[in-house]
């Protein structure tokens, strides 16, 4: 995903570029908010599609949320099983078998979980806000278990179970 400053856009595309490096046949989707031919000054033939997220499911007040655009992703993928990237990284190798062991693993979302807990407990990677601001804040059940994931990658197969758990989040 590509919003904003020019630097996510560049971001994307080394991203893109360095996947394809390895592996042109991988389909490489961007999204973006429809301003990647500013940005890329022509460029955008490292991606094979690009979807444009809607101003609404990227922004919050007026300011790009990159979190919110991350909760909105699964209607602007295209294909039957996504990996999810963030921009700030680059492939060093081939990522088609990571892609096959996602894929093997029947899962509809998977991403690395970094901690769990519950209310009082102190949970890995639950840095952004306290456990009672989260509970409160999503009107969570006490008894229920809190979890903490990296959202830097994230595979989502494109199934009725995904969209729901997808509408959830």
């Amino acid at each position: 995903m590509a919003f904003g400053k020019s630097g996510y856009y560049q971001m994307a595309f080394n991203m893109a570029l360095s996947i394809k490096n390895f592996n042109p046949e991988l389909q490489v989707c961007l999204i973006s908010d429809g301003k990647e031919q500013s940005h890329l000054s022509g460029r955008t033939f490292v991606f094979d599609t690009i979807e444009h997220m809607d101003t609404r499911d990227c922004m919050t007040l007026g300011s790009i949320d990159p979190g919110k655009a991350k909760t909105r992703i699964y209607k602007y993928l295209p294909f039957d099983h996504n990996l999810y990237l963030d921009v700030d990284g680059i492939a060093l190798k081939d990522i088609t078998p990571m892609l096959e062991i996602l894929v093997a693993k029947e899962g509809y979302y998977l991403t690395d979980v970094i901690g769990r807990g519950g209310m009082t407990d102190n949970i890995e990677y639950a840095i952004w806000a306290s456990n009672e601001t989260t509970y409160k804040h999503f009107d969570i059940p006490q008894a229920n278990e809190l979890v903490t994931i990296q959202s830097s990658y994230a595979y989502f197969q494109k199934t009725p179970e995904c969209a729901d758990f997808c509408a959830q989040v």
